[in-house]
């Protein structure tokens, strides 16, 4: 066994457990941004076309909900926000957290292969873990070439 599919052995057998939940659709014509990296919704759009398909403030049209259960490390930001210089700096690039927000590390499915949480939406999409929901802010890449999984910035919902 190599170590990338032990590593992911240990995750599926030793982390605690979240669900993921991905939402995915048709991109509703209401999405005044639709190119740019945070599309906004418009109120206006819909009520000019009445009779389009409504998308429910959502900005997707047939709305399609993916929840799947993975098993993953997680820290609070805070606990290692200080320790690992390099985590440090990358946090840094993102921004604003908080004591809430958490460091979630090589997502796992439990058939012990990887999740990939690369283009999860942070307006949309969630991850649920220990009774409390987050956005994913950011994803990296744990080790590449390695295919050993992802850790990504969760950020609390209020």
């Amino acid at each position: 066994m190599s170590d990338a599919a032990r590593h992911l052995a240990d995750v599926a057998r030793y982390a605690p457990s979240a669900t993921i939940t991905v939402i995915t659709g048709t991109a509703c014509p209401c999405m005044t941004s639709r190119d740019s990296a945070n599309p906004s919704y418009s109120a206006d759009w819909h009520r000019v076309n009445s009779s389009a398909d409504a998308c429910n403030g959502t900005g997707l049209i047939s709305r399609t909900t993916t929840v799947t259960t993975v098993h993953a490390f997680f820290h609070p930001v805070s606990a290692v926000r200080d320790d690992i210089p390099r985590l440090a700096e990358k946090l840094s690039e993102i921004g604003e957290l908080d004591e809430k927000d958490y460091m979630m590390f090589s997502p796992v499915k439990s058939d012990g292969t990887a999740f990939s949480m690369s283009g999860m939406a942070e307006r949309k999409d969630k991850v649920t873990y220990d009774g409390k929901d987050y956005l994913v802010r950011h994803v990296f890449d744990l080790a590449v070439g390695a295919n050993i999984g992802q850790w990504a910035l969760l950020k609390r919902i209020a």
